[in-house]
């Protein structure tokens, strides 16, 4: 029989038969198993990764129903997959698909969005393509390892500035003398911890109260973007404070979803009176942080505690003020 993995709370079906293989995902390890044994019985040659018909509408979909669903970034993902969808590309057979259709597309894309969402689409359309060659056999090469890809954008250097902060504290509603129970008031006491420890996002929504340990000064990020976000990060004197008015407990510290955090710090720079154009998202945080805890932590103690691999990550993020270097000099 072929083999059964458990990927979060979904099942990873697989078959191999004359060294091609063919795959499914389920939510129950028992429907895996019939798959399983039904396939098993099914002829090589009419396995759905031999059919000249396929189209690359019809790996984005499979991809979708499929792999999408067993990743941490399923919204995103299927959000992505669903509108791409929509383009001529997914017509074209696979056996008929070639580089120049790429290049098409990229070109068009360039024209209606900007570098970084198109490099971001690409890596995901390259990460399809390469699993339809190598784990179902629907193609036999990537024609996008053939292309150059979009330009890398600049890195942003946004720093929250004091008065944006205030601002958005007073238009989430967070009081630090009083426990913040309303929703928006936690998102606002979740972006002063940003602001104090670089954490993203997705880790402060996961974070929960068995993780924390106040009277160390430190917390423990179990649900970090890649395997070096997960972490011990260290907590200044303000981030004690704000988790301790948070009055610790049990379950989650803040108790929301990422896309409730969105929201209310969009509906946020909207009361506080931040234009659009201002261009400010929730994680330039982490600038704000890696920029103030460099003044006190050395290269690799702060690449440790922010989550970063590389210690080159670090410059993407750090924003420091040119007056502030300049003071510093002799």
């Amino acid at each position: 029989m072929g083999s059964i993995t458990k990927r979060g709370d979904k099942y990873r079906a697989q078959i191999k038969k004359d060294g091609r293989r063919e795959t499914a995902t389920f939510t129950t390890k028992t429907a895996a198993v019939a798959w399983c044994l039904a396939r098993e019985t099914v002829p090589v040659e009419d396995w759905a990764g031999n059919s000249p018909d396929k189209t690359f509408g019809d790996a984005l979909e499979r991809y979708r129903d499929e792999v999408a669903i067993t990743k941490k970034g399923e919204r995103w993902e299927v959000i992505r997959i669903n509108r791409l969808l929509g383009d001529p590309i997914c017509q074209v057979r696979l056996v008929d698909l070639k580089a120049p259709h790429f290049s098409k597309w990229r070109d068009a894309r360039l024209k209606q969005v900007s570098p970084a969402t198109v490099r971001r689409e690409w890596n995901q359309l390259s990460s399809i393509c390469n699993y339809a060659r190598k784990e179902w056999h629907w193609m036999d090469h990537n024609p996008m390892s053939d292309l150059k890809r979009p330009p890398e954008p600049v890195a942003r250097d946004r720093i929250i500035t004091q008065d944006e902060i205030e601002r958005l504290c007073a238009a989430l509603a967070y009081n630090p003398d009083f426990k913040p129970v309303l929703l928006r008031a936690r998102v606002g006491a979740a972006m002063l911890l940003a602001l104090e420890t670089g954490m993203r996002a997705g880790e402060l929504c996961a974070l929960r109260w068995e993780d924390v340990r106040l009277d160390e000064r430190w917390l423990k990020v179990t649900d970090g973007k890649t395997r070096a976000a997960m972490r011990k990060t260290p907590l200044t004197t303000e981030a004690v404070r704000i988790l301790t008015q948070m009055e610790p407990g049990e379950g989650s510290v803040f108790d929301m979803t990422p896309r409730q955090l969105d929201s209310n710090f969009r509906q946020g720079k909207t009361r506080a009176g931040i234009p659009v154009e201002d261009n400010l998202h929730f994680h330039d945080t982490r600038h704000n942080a890696i920029t103030r805890l460099s003044k006190h932590l050395s290269v690799l103690e702060l690449a440790r505690a922010i989550g970063h691999a590389d210690v080159k990550q670090l410059m993407t993020y750090y924003n420091p003020d040119v007056k502030d270097l300049a003071a510093a000099l002799p």
